[in-house]
């Protein structure tokens, strides 16, 4: 009967031992989720900041391109002066 007892108490601390584990692999995946779910945001954020520097840096050389030629066009009628 003692061993039976025994036995019973080891299989019970086996279980509660597979349980924590499980318990902690769980939480660890939580975590990891948030995580993801942060770093896809941060993600998506910084694809928008990204598209919107791209922007801004097409309508600087578009402004370059604009005022160079006005500069040509000022350089020729002084020349023509």
């Amino acid at each position: 009967m003692q061993d039976e007892v025994t036995s019973l108490r080891d299989e019970v601390n086996k279980k509660n031992t597979t349980i924590k584990k499980f318990r902690d692999i769980s939480s660890y995946y939580e975590s990891l989720e948030v995580t993801i779910r942060s770093l896809k945001g941060d993600l998506e954020e910084s694809k928008k900041q990204n598209t919107d520097l791209l922007q801004a840096i097409e309508k600087q050389e578009n402004e370059v391109i604009s005022l160079k030629s006005q500069l040509e066009c000022a350089f020729r009628i002084h020349q023509m002066q």
